[in-house]
């Protein structure tokens, strides 16, 4: 199979909304969880969000077409992305490039807009050009329409691991030789929807702290993280900087329960292991897990588990730690998201924090680097994503070698 490598990055978030402010930012362990002003939140009993900053409105404009929030972050950070691995959509032929973007609830902003409209105003004042804004294909269809681009455009729709799950479609498109580039990766903004969803299972705190004792839910969150995939003959070619590896990734299902974790992390193991065999790599030669580390109490030791059942004894030699605890929870572009700090981690050589770490859990043993990064050198990391469902999706991430 042929190797499939990351050339560009992009990121619009809590933490910063280009690249060294994000990776800045994760070095230094800072929150972007704040008094969010996206909307009233006076019947909701927390407050606090990972908002992204620069992005006052509800929807926008792009090249005369009207557009909701979330897919301006993906075009956003698609830009980013592009410009940084140096490659002009226009001067490539016009099926060699694919866009795979995965996502929660992409449209519910909107859905919610739409909905107030209908019920207040009636269905005559519904604004039609915001319709295909409330499905999760918008996210795609408006990146294609943005960058002017006419080959292969698919939707990932994989809950939390969906931006991940996009990654290892494009990869597959890519070692395939269906196409020579991919934009990949996902996007979520902040709703009501997920508010009240998250509120209602009691499962949201005014800060995140993964893996803490005391740790009672997730924060919710909003962004966009897009990569940008080739095979490195063709990064090669391009002489663009590489910074990592696809190697392995691993995909299983639960099939437990819609939105708890298998508890004893069976099949969350499962996925480690798959994604190990994929990159064909023995558990000690992992050097940093990038963990999904919601902070809810049920997941976090799940996860625990699953990651001392596939590594065995290793586990407790790999540092763990979540950027959720900074970010909050960005949904269906936290693994994208995950996927980008890990890149960053192996190409600047330092592991990013668990931050609101106080008081360890007995069910919680792994080194979880808490509340400070950590300089060390790393050439493998692995990114976990286990979604709502039992979705869970496991990347394995190597330095990306330039010759």
């Amino acid at each position: 199979m042929p190797s499939v490598v990351v050339t560009g990055l992009g990121v619009v978030s809590p933490l910063g909304n280009d690249i060294e402010t994000f990776c800045s930012n994760l070095h230094q362990g800072k929150s972007g969880i704040v008094k969010f002003s996206s909307f009233d939140s006076t019947k909701f009993e927390h407050h606090h969000a990972g908002e992204v900053s620069g992005y006052p409105k509800d929807v926008y404009e792009e090249k005369g077409r009207t557009i909701g929030k979330v897919s301006r972050f993906a075009i956003d950070a698609a830009r980013q992305a592009l410009a940084d691995a140096r490659l002009d959509l226009s001067a490539t032929p016009p099926h060699s490039v694919a866009i795979v973007i995965g996502s929660t609830i992409a449209g519910g902003r909107i859905f919610e807009e739409l909905g107030a409209v209908l019920e207040q105003q009636g269905a005559d004042k519904v604004e039609v050009a915001l319709m295909p804004e409330i499905t999760g294909y918008s996210l795609s269809a408006n990146l294609s329409y943005a960058l002017n681009h006419s080959g292969i455009s698919l939707s990932a729709l994989n809950a939390c691991a969906a931006g991940s799950t996009a990654i290892i479609y494009a990869t597959e498109l890519l070692s395939q030789h269906v196409v020579d580039y991919a934009i990949a990766g996902g996007a979520d903004v902040l709703s009501k929807i997920t508010l009240a969803g998250f509120s209602q299972m009691r499962a949201i705190d005014q800060i995140c702290r993964p893996f803490d004792k005391n740790r009672t839910g997730i924060v919710v969150s909003e962004g966009s993280g897009i990569v940008i995939l080739e095979r490195r003959e063709t990064a090669r070619k391009r002489d663009c900087h590489i910074y990592g590896e696809v190697l392995g990734y691993g995909m299983t299902s639960d099939g437990t329960h819609p939105t708890a974790p298998n508890p004893e992390g069976l099949y969350m193991a499962k996925a480690v292991q798959k994604a190990l065999q994929g990159a064909a790599l023995p558990a000690d030669k992992i050097g940093y897990i990038c963990a999904h580390g919601t902070g809810t109490p049920a997941n976090d030791v799940a996860e625990t588990k699953g990651i001392k059942k596939a590594l065995g004894e290793a586990a407790y030699k790999i540092p763990v730690s979540s950027i959720k605890s900074m970010l909050g929870h960005t949904m269906g572009a936290s693994s994208a998201i995950a996927a980008i700090s890990s890149l960053l981690a192996i190409n600047r050589g330092f592991i990013p924090p668990t931050i609101n770490y106080r008081t360890p859990d007995p069910a919680c043993d792994l080194d979880y680097v808490p509340n400070i990064s950590r300089q060390q050198e790393i050439n493998t990391c692995m990114v976990n994503a286990f979604a709502f469902g039992g979705m869970n999706t496991v990347l394995v991430l190597g330095k990306g070698v330039q010759q």
